[in-house]
């Protein structure tokens, strides 16, 4: 649940953040948790009335939502994919990434927090041709105009 936690709190929270819907949250909570899940047997476990509901969107936030847990699974994740053995497709990775980022993004984890772990995770995730012509890339685009001029002449 930690990772879809996001997912269902991004859409969840309108319901709970709804002032009209103020007995009916609790039947709503039950009705969007999937059934024989730790989350849907932690809701369940709470007799339904107005004053459990918030008892029980506090047990799930303390075990799924915490910021904490959320980014080491996705910094988990991230590190997987160097523990990796077969080798993973080019697409597979940039969309994997792009996945864990944007949920890292989410929890306000920015890109100074861990570019400097994750640009060599992500090269050892690479095979030798790709990383080689990653590296020419990298160099090409470092290289200021001038001196770029200035290799040409020579």
């Amino acid at each position: 649940m930690p990772r879809s936690w996001i997912a269902f709190w991004g859409q969840f929270c309108r319901v709970h953040e709804d002032k009209n819907l103020k007995e009916d949250k609790f039947q709503y909570l039950l009705s969007s948790l999937k059934p024989r899940t730790k989350a849907h047997d932690i809701a369940e476990s709470y007799p339904p009335s107005k004053g459990n509901y918030l008892k029980v969107i506090g047990h799930l936030k303390s075990q799924f939502g915490r910021k904490d847990l959320l980014i080491e699974v996705y910094i988990r994740d991230l590190l997987a994919l160097v523990n990796n053995k077969s080798a993973i497709k080019l697409t597979d990775l940039y969309d994997k990434l792009g996945s864990d980022l944007r949920a890292l993004e989410i929890l306000n984890v920015t890109t100074s927090n861990y570019a400097a772990m994750l640009y060599p995770v992500v090269e050892s995730c690479l095979s030798a041709e790709v990383l080689k012509a990653w590296n020419k890339h990298r160099l090409n685009r470092e290289v200021p105009e001038d001196l770029a001029l200035e290799k040409e002449k020579f």
